[in-house]
């Protein structure tokens, strides 16, 4: 059986994209000792970092690796735009020139979905549905939805259905599902997920002191995300007493974000450059913030990793999101409408306990919801 994947980002890059299809690489290989896997991927310059190249080289044993190089990796918009339509169209090419019959395609670049619904119609194509494109484009006001462009892609993606969807939630299939007009045969994969053994034992940060409690925002701050709550829950965060705050953000707001704490000198608010994975369970409550525009469009990963630890959220969104109906035994819900000094105001440490523990329980059944949907990938490919 050959199958090959189709992901801008792949190891020794640690994005979530990367790590999601070496998680999957892993769990196919395990079933199928004799699975023929490549993986269809662009170049990135890590002459600094020989240590993540010899660890990526020493998987490539295991699967064959085809690279192309990134045309743009600047930071004008139309031009990244123009450039990852082309990477994403030079990816499929590469991956239909080997002539294998399975396909698995993630969403990164932006519009290679495009590409895999006009080449690879004839193969059974898994589409993996991280961010949805072109509505992220939409969303984000890159592309005018009344544009002709944009509806002439949109109507050319969803004209052109994948064998299966391989999606992060049920909220986010129905959504899919009403684009394509037709249900699609479904596996449901939550990005994000977190191994039973992801708590070690190794030294504690600087920031952290035993015995004291932490809210923590650990991540992107981009388009789908809203600043404006980060810097409100900052303002209002005095309310929850006995609390400190860590924030290790970065992407495009970031050093606004920063700055606005500086300036403000609010107590018990900490800036780090990151948590390492292992310190995760160290944030009792994670922030998590998804854009009412962005609901279905995304599903954030820090929410599916922070509830794996067996910590409670604080979700900024939409009631309709895949983030609220798989977490809301264990989250606090913040919309536009809250008061959110109130609320915090209201949180008691009993209540915060209890939503780790219901946490916990819910990180178990994502793990075999995981071994699941890999299972019944595999089922899906072809000899």
């Amino acid at each position: 059986m050959q199958v090959v994947l189709i992901s801008k980002y792949f190891v020794p890059d640690r994005s979530v994209d990367a790590v999601s299809v070496s998680h999957l690489i892993s769990a196919l290989i395990a079933r199928d000792p004799h699975i023929e896997i490549h993986i269809v991927t662009t170049n990135h310059n890590y002459k600094n970092e020989p240590e993540k190249v010899k660890a990526a080289t020493s998987l490539e044993t295991l699967f064959k690796v085809h690279r192309v190089n990134s045309l743009y990796g600047g930071n004008n918009k139309y031009l990244l735009l123009i450039g990852a339509v082309t990477d994403g169209l030079r990816l499929v090419l590469k991956a239909r020139r080997l002539q294998i019959p399975n396909v698995i395609s993630l969403t990164n670049p932006p519009l290679i979905t495009f590409w895999c619904a006009m080449l690879l119609r004839r193969r059974n194509w898994l589409y993996w549905t991280f961010d949805l494109y072109p509505d992220a484009l939409k969303a984000s006001h890159i592309l005018s939805g009344k544009s002709l462009f944009y509806r002439l892609i949109e109507s050319f993606v969803y004209n052109a259905p994948p064998s299966t969807l391989i999606s992060l939630g049920k909220k986010q299939y129905a959504y899919l599902t009403d684009k394509y007009e037709k249900e699609v045969p479904w596996i449901c994969l939550p990005c994000g997920i977190l191994p039973e053994n992801s708590q070690t034992n190794k030294e504690p940060p600087d920031w952290f002191v035993q015995g004291k409690y932490y809210v923590g925002y650990l991540g992107n701050i981009g388009k789908a995300h809203s600043k404006d709550f980060i810097i409100e829950f900052v303002k209002n965060f005095p309310a929850l007493e006995g609390y400190t705050l860590v924030l290790a953000v970065y992407g495009e707001h970031r050093l606004e974000i920063e700055n606005f704490v500086k300036k403000s000198n609010f107590d018990n608010v900490v800036l780090v450059g990151k948590v390492e994975r292992q310190h995760l369970h160290l944030i009792d409550i994670h922030l998590v913030s998804l854009l009412e525009e962005w609901t279905h469009i995304s599903v954030p990963s820090k929410a599916v990793s922070a509830v794996c630890v067996g910590s409670a959220l604080i979700f900024y969104g939409s009631r309709h999101s895949d983030t609220w109906d798989m977490f809301k035994e264990c989250s606090f819900f913040v919309d536009r409408t809250t008061d959110l000094a109130s609320l915090l105001s209201s949180i008691l440490p009993r209540e915060v306990e209890e939503k780790k523990s219901k946490a916990r329980k819910i990180a178990m059944h994502l793990i075999h919801q995981q071994e699941s949907a890999y299972d019944q990938i595999l089922a899906s490919l072809k000899m």
